[in-house]
């Protein structure tokens, strides 16, 4: 009897000992694989990046982009909202434009997402947000250039599943609503967004010339600063899934 019962106890410990190594081993290759599909994301959208900017600062009319969504989902998010105000100092506002701007996200599902947003990528996940791409924006006490990359969906709103999608991005319009105004100036530049922290890290370090020029409030990044020149130019991008 002791002999039986020696056996059933090691029996059960090794049965244990697997269905933990099982779990532990399964879970650990499950976040490996999801890790992996968010770092592959994010190099897609590095070279997104880098198409959109031959659309927006090269002259060229599109751009294809091909992501592998993995069993991800891939989608227009809803827009940011981007605000320059520009004034003389003391004087009332001589300018004023904004602009709403479709992201592009890739959710893969377990709370990591990649986005991009007027010219920049970040990667947003429960430990955090970082900007992995930085906006074609200029800043200097001397010379301010600002971008604003307006994306707007065309066709359907998201695609998901396994395939591979292609992101088409085709220029619509280009125009500059303020160019080689000189100063000194006095701005307001203000980012809606759900990325606020990332945006305000970005704008802070760009923005080093002046004491504490931004803050946050309700999911809007408000920064001012002064500078001689201002120059501002709107893309019109279309950007379809398929």
């Amino acid at each position: 009897m002791s002999e039986v019962l020696g056996f059933v106890l090691a029996f059960s410990l090794v049965v244990s000992a697997v269905g933990i190594v099982y779990v532990v081993g399964f879970g650990g290759l499950q976040e490996t694989r999801d890790g992996e599909r968010v770092n592959n994301a994010e190099r897609a959208f590095d070279v997104l990046a880098d198409n959109m900017v031959d659309v927006y600062a090269d002259g060229a009319p599109s751009r294809a982009t091909e992501i592998k969504l993995a069993d991800a989902r891939l989608t227009h998010a809803d827009p940011i909202y981007v605000n320059t105000t520009v004034g003389s100092s003391g004087s009332t506002v001589a300018f004023s434009n904004s602009s709403a701007i479709a992201p592009i996200s890739y959710d893969a599902g377990t709370g990591a997402r990649i986005v991009y947003s007027n010219g920049a990528v970040v990667r947003d996940q429960r430990a955090g947000e970082r900007m992995l791409v930085e906006p074609a924006f200029v800043f200097s006490r001397d010379r301010t250039v600002l971008f604003y990359v307006r994306t707007m969906p065309r066709g359907p709103a998201g695609v998901g599943g396994s395939r591979t999608t292609l992101v088409r991005a085709e220029r619509t319009r280009l125009y500059s609503p303020l160019s080689n105004a000189t100063g000194p100036y006095d701005v307001t530049l203000e980012v809606t967004t759900p990325r606020a922290e990332a945006w305000e890290r970005y704008l802070e370090s760009e923005l080093a010339w002046e004491a504490d020029p931004c803050a946050t409030a309700g999911g809007t990044v408000r920064c001012e600063f002064e500078t001689e020149e201002v120059h501002l130019t709107v893309v019109e991008i279309h950007v379809e899934f398929s």
